[in-house]
């Protein structure tokens, strides 16, 4: 969650004569690196989210700005705004009451959003049902429609099956839609039998015991090379399904402020096999002389970069994640809840650690405690919901100032309680992403998903070439907004300004197929601006090369370069 002050070293005085606007402007597309409109400093403020325990795990509230220390980087920055919330209401320093009014800052920003994603690729039917039950139960009992919850489900594809509500009925009615889903049936890749085949590595210890039966050591050991390989390479193609469906939720809803968490209803995410049967493979923390098995270390090296991408969106896009595991692997050993359990897991300790038995905590563990949320084990799903309803209703925001440049780099926060009692959790960094950027990433996902309309009106028009005989077809698009919502500025004796223009192409099933973007000027002169009426349209356009017939939709997505406002159309066509 940020909140950018930008400070205009312009004439922008003339805010007024821009808003007058001129007749049909013209718009050129700009090539290479284009000079500043203007002169800016961009001071942005960074939120982060913060839940502070004690010992027993119960959240830890009437604390001050005074209480903490914030780090960027590694380096020590002062608090600049520091909010506290008590029972999901907002509080001040020394808890005291405070309105939203009091803060100055938008309701949107203090809002708590929370999105409940249920991973039908891991989830068996009979955990599914319990948890939706479960989950309406909670629902009926304590949602108080103060903030807003999302309902998404993943198979084979992405669903949104409520967007952001606060109403309880239209919840539940969402709840109820995700049970109709159909589970899918586990797929196995295609066997590679060419893996039997291979020489396996054998300990010259093994050689000297065995010298007779060495025929049966090598098969032996083939088999289990082939088994080990088998279970990693589909445990891997099982969370690249749920890391693209977690990464696709929160990329969807970057832009939106608010105090964001995602709830993973999951099941089993089993990321690596036991440490008794990596031993001497080659991956850290491994030992024995055998030869590192190439296959597996490279399947952990992809597992390394999908944590990193998850936790990495959602620290840019400020989401807190909860995993809730219904796994009944882990249940043999947790009655309730088994948060706090810390057996020997892979990547635990800088992704350094081997486990001692089969991991299937590693993926939830590091999503949560990457972005500042917690791992539930259980299948008492309405006591995980409480529990997440409890912390993300009384916790912190503290917030830093950054003159760092919007060129979507990642940086590290660390937050410190000054009392050694406590335990914190925040997300670990921060994306620093422009508003460009930002916009990019949402229009990347899938249509399922609303798109902000913005704030000003953007209509679309779309030019078909006079033939279509060819089986691909090249198309100009354009939008057309009224040239008072482009912030102009004088230069000579014209008066220009700057948008940047996305259009993004979804097919039938509303994925994405293309991004186009572009930067486009609109130069008019004072003349025009000065008789032009409110209404006078600018046209921003580009034209598509090569697009296969088919069912499209389209947005056109313009943002003002001055003011970061920005307004997007939707057209619909048949090609």
């Amino acid at each position: 969650m940020r909140q950018r002050h930008r400070f205009v070293l312009a004439f922008l005085i003339l805010a007024a004569i821009a808003t007058a606007a001129a007749g049909v402007a013209s718009a050129q597309g700009r090539n290479g690196e284009v000079p500043p409109l203007i002169e800016e400093i961009s001071v942005e403020v960074v939120n982060v989210d913060v839940v502070v325990t004690d010992s027993a795990g119960r959240p830890v509230t009437g604390l001050t700005a005074d209480d903490f220390e914030v780090y960027e980087d590694g380096e020590k920055r002062p608090v600049t705004n520091f909010f506290s919330f008590r029972n999901g209401e907002l509080r001040l320093a020394g808890d005291e009451e405070v309105t939203q009014e009091e803060t100055g800052w938008p309701t949107q920003h203090m809002l708590r959003r929370m999105a409940f994603l249920f991973d039908n690729n891991s989830l068996e039917k009979r955990d599914r049902a319990k948890a939706v039950e479960q989950l309406e139960q909670f629902v009926l009992e304590q949602f108080d429609g103060t903030y807003e919850w999302a309902v998404i489900a993943y198979s084979d594809e992405l669903q949104l099956m409520q967007p952001f509500t606060s109403d309880k009925t239209t919840v539940l009615g969402a709840l109820g839609r995700v049970n109709k889903l159909p589970i899918p049936v586990r797929r196995r890749h295609a066997t590679d039998r060419t893996m039997l085949e291979e020489i396996p590595v054998v300990s010259r210890g093994d050689f000297r015991r065995r010298r007779r039966g060495i025929d049966q050591v090598v098969q032996d050991l083939s088999l289990r090379d082939f088994d080990l390989r088998e279970r990693m390479l589909n445990g891997l193609q099982t969370f690249d399904r749920t890391t693209a469906a977690i990464v696709q939720t929160m990329r969807a809803y970057m832009g939106m402020d608010g105090r964001k968490s995602l709830v993973l209803v999951t099941g089993s995410l089993q990321s690596m096999p036991g440490g008794a049967q990596l031993i001497g493979r080659g991956l850290p923390g491994a030992g024995g002389d055998e030869v590192a098995d190439q296959f597996i270390t490279v399947i952990h090296g992809e597992l390394l970069r999908r944590y990193e991408l998850i936790i990495k969106m959602a620290n840019a896009s400020g989401f807190s994640i909860y995993p809730i595991s219904a796994d009944a692997f882990m249940q043999a050993n947790s009655s309730y809840l088994d948060v706090e359990r810390s057996p020997n897991l892979a990547f635990s300790q800088g992704y350094g650690d081997l486990p001692a038995e089969i991991d299937v905590e590693s993926a939830s563990r590091t999503m949560a405690d990457g972005t500042g949320g917690r791992f539930y084990s259980t299948t008492h799903f309405y006591n995980a919901f409480d529990d997440i309803d409890d912390r993300t209703a009384n916790s912190y925001v503290l917030g830093f100032t950054t003159d760092h440049p919007a060129e979507g780099k990642y940086h590290d926060i660390q937050v410190k309680a000054k009392r050694g009692d406590l335990r914190l959790y925040h997300r670990q960094g921060y994306m620093h992403l422009s508003r460009e950027q930002q916009i990019a990433e949402e229009l990347s996902t899938p249509l399922a998903f609303p798109k902000d309309r913005g704030d000003f009106q953007v209509k679309t028009e779309v030019f078909l070439p006079e033939s279509m005989a060819n089986k691909k077809v090249t198309l100009t698009v354009a939008g057309l907004v009224p040239i008072r919502d482009i912030t102009l500025i004088p230069r000579g004796d014209a008066m220009v300004g700057r948008v940047h223009l996305f259009i993004a192409l979804y097919d039938r099933k509303g994925n994405l197929v293309q991004l186009y973007s572009d930067q486009q000027d609109v130069q008019v002169s004072a003349h025009k601006v000065a008789s032009a009426g409110d209404d006078a349209p600018a046209r921003f356009g580009m034209t598509l090369k090569d697009l296969p017939r088919g069912d499209y939709t389209l947005t056109v997505t313009l943002i003002d370069d001055v003011s970061n406002r920005f307004g997007t159309g939707l057209h619909a066509m048949q090609l």
